[in-house]
C-alpha cells in the first residue's frame, strides 16, 4: 500500500494530466487514504518547523528559561498537529463543495467524487514544499494548477472552464475579504469622526 502511494506521489509531481486521467475510476476511499498520508506528512513536518520557530524565539525573550522555551515548544507542536489535522478535513470538505458548484455551473457532470479526489491529489505539493516557509508559496501556486488539471481531466471538461472553476472562488472570497476589510476601516473611521464630534 505504501509503495502505491509513493508511486502515485511521484506520478501526480511528474506527470499529472496521465495519472488523473488513469484515477478517474479510481474509488473514493482510495483517494481519501492517499489525502490522510499526505496530511499527516505536511502536518508533521509543518508543526516540526513551528516548534523550532516558536523555540527559538522563546528562548531569545529575556527572563525565558530553556525548560520554558521548550514546554511552549511542544505545546506549539501538539496544537499544531491536532489544529492542522481538524483544519485539514474540514477545509477538504468545504473547499470541495464550493468548488464543485462551480465545477457543475462549468459544465462538470461526473459527480462530487470526482470533485474531492481533485482537491485531495492537488494538495500533493504541500507535502513536498508546503511546509517550508516561503518556499509554501510556490506549493499554493502549484496546488492550484494541479488542481485545475485535476478537475479538467476528472470532469473532462475544457482547460478554460477547469481554471475558471478553479480561480472564480478564490477571487470571489478575496473580493469578499477585501470588501469586508474595507468596510471595517469605513465603519471605524466613521465612528472615530462622529465620536469626536
Amino acid at each position: 500500500m505504501i509503495d502505491n502511494i509513493v508511486q502515485k506521489f511521484k506520478d501526480i509531481i511528474l506527470n499529472p494530466t496521465e495519472t488523473f486521467q488513469k484515477l478517474r475510476d479510481e474509488q473514493f476511499s482510495t483517494a481519501f487514504v492517499y489525502f490522510l498520508v499526505i496530511i499527516v506528512i505536511y502536518i508533521v513536518l509543518s508543526s516540526i518547523v513551528s516548534m523550532l520557530f516558536v523555540g527559538l524565539f522563546s528562548a531569545m525573550m529575556p527572563g525565558m528559561t530553556a525548560r520554558i522555551a521548550v514546554e511552549t515548544s511542544l505545546i506549539t507542536g501538539i496544537f499544531s498537529i491536532v489544529f492542522g489535522f481538524i483544519c485539514s478535513i474540514i477545509g477538504l470538505v468545504i473547499g470541495t463543495l464550493i468548488l464543485h458548484l462551480f465545477v457543475y455551473l462549468l459544465g462538470g457532470r461526473k459527480g462530487i467524487e470526482q470533485t474531492f479526489k481533485a482537491g485531495i491529489y492537488s494538495c500533493t505539493p504541500l507535502a513536498l514544499i508546503g511546509w517550508i516557509p516561503l518556499i509554501n508559496i510556490i506549493a499554493i501556486i502549484w496546488s492550484l494548477v494541479l488542481e485545475a488539471l485535476a478537475v479538467r481531466e476528472l470532469h473532462e471538461i475544457s482547460t478554460a472552464r477547469a481554471v475558471l472553476a478553479v480561480l472564480i472562488p478564490i477571487i470571489i472570497i478575496f473580493g469578499l475579504f477585501v470588501t469586508a476589510i474595507i468596510t471595517y476601516f469605513i465603519i471605524m473611521t466613521t465612528t472615530s469622526e462622529v465620536m469626536m464630534n
